[in-house]
């Protein structure tokens, strides 16, 4: 589904084979830039489905979408060597379908698989508060701050029916 980089190594989700692929730039014989996968971590969850690098604490996020973990990868400085460092759990959303997730200073932001929005801490993922959500925005993709709004994207309802697929704008998550 997603692909991440620090710049020097590249991670890609591979969410029906519960696997995470690392990939490394290189150049051929022709002196061409080509990707060479150089890692592959299984069984990352159940469905990895979301993946990004944060610069502030130098790790790659991998989100298992049906487990409710995250799973942190780094590498040494200067070194490319990928590794496993933690996996971090919310139990409420175990067996619940998370599509993504936004880290947002100190705050990681879960869209609504469970009907609701988590805010959790981004370093114990200990969840801070949560808001509803009704149920045609259930299905949401994606939640991302902009200036004073968030903006968010729904796939569908609560039942999965894409009539609902929208974007929307929200002064406050409160306000759902």
């Amino acid at each position: 589904h997603t692909l991440a980089s620090d710049g020097l190594v590249y991670l890609i989700d591979d969410t029906e084979n519960n696997r995470i692929l690392v990939m490394e730039k290189d150049v051929n014989e022709n002196g061409t830039e080509i990707f060479v996968p150089t890692q592959e971590f299984t069984a990352v969850g159940n469905r990895p489905h979301y993946i990004v690098y944060d610069d502030y604490t130098d790790t790659f996020y991998a989100w298992s979408s049906q487990s409710g973990e995250m799973y942190l990868f780094r590498h040494p400085e200067q070194d490319t060597r990928m590794y496993l460092t933690e996996v971090r759990r919310i139990p409420s959303l175990n067996n619940v379908y998370v599509r993504s997730f936004t880290i947002v200073e100190d705050c990681i932001y879960f869209v609504s698989g469970n009907s609701s929005i988590i805010e959790a801490d981004l370093y114990s993922f200990e969840i801070q508060k949560e808001y509803p959500v009704p149920d045609q925005l259930a299905g949401m993709i994606q939640l991302t701050p902009i200036g004073d709004y968030y903006y968010i994207t729904v796939s569908t309802d609560v039942t999965g029916n894409q009539d609902y697929a929208t974007m929307i704008r929200a002064k406050n998550l409160k306000d759902l």
